[in-house]
């Protein structure tokens, strides 16, 4: 079930903060927060999309409002972070080791 996988994947370890030197299965997001605020962590290429969903959440100030999330960088070109990419790990999105990608984070105002 889908609330299981959820589960499965809130037990994946989140690797926080720029090492400085990214390996060939880790790659470095910006994550670029609504009000200008940008958080760098860390995520191995093969951790799901749903990690990061999971990590914007937590760091959103307002979280009773919808977000949306899209990415970008070295041959990602301004990829929607939706439902439909929940299945798929960081990889499978286009997403290389030992490169630095940006997640938009926009919160529109209701």
């Amino acid at each position: 079930s889908q609330r299981q996988e959820r589960r499965e994947l809130m037990r994946v370890p989140d690797v926080g903060g720029d090492s400085g030197r990214l390996g060939h299965d880790k790659a470095c997001l910006n994550f670029k927060l609504p009000g200008g605020q940008v958080n760098t962590h860390t995520f191995q290429v093969t951790a799901g999309a749903f990690d990061v969903y999971t990590k914007v959440f937590e760091m959103l100030p307002d979280k009773e409002r919808q977000f949306f999330i899209e990415l970008s960088g070295p041959g990602v070109n301004r990829r929607k972070l939706d439902d439909n990419s929940f299945s798929l790990d960081l990889q499978g999105m286009g997403i290389q080791g030992g490169k630095t990608y940006d997640v938009q984070v926009s919160q529109p105002r209701q």
